[in-house]
């Protein structure tokens, strides 16, 4: 029973901390190129997601962040 209990918070704290990463990159996307690049360099410590993150910036708002296409339609 302990271990159900142990696997379910391991379940919701991934979805809540996917959710929340969600939100900040959406927050990012739309702060613009420049605030996006900075977010980037300064906060970001892995070369290979900095570069990600940066590409995403580059590409524009619905590359960046996908929810937007959602909320478009």
């Amino acid at each position: 029973m302990s271990k159900k209990i142990f696997l379910g918070f391991l379940l919701i704290s991934a979805f809540a901390w996917n959710e929340s990463a969600r939100a900040d990159r959406a927050t990012w996307c739309q702060a613009g190129d420049d605030a996006c690049n900075d977010h980037c360099r300064k906060n970001i410590k892995s070369d290979k997601l900095r570069v990600d993150c940066l590409l995403a910036c580059s590409a524009g708002l619905e590359a960046c962040n996908p929810d937007a296409q959602a909320t478009k339609k």
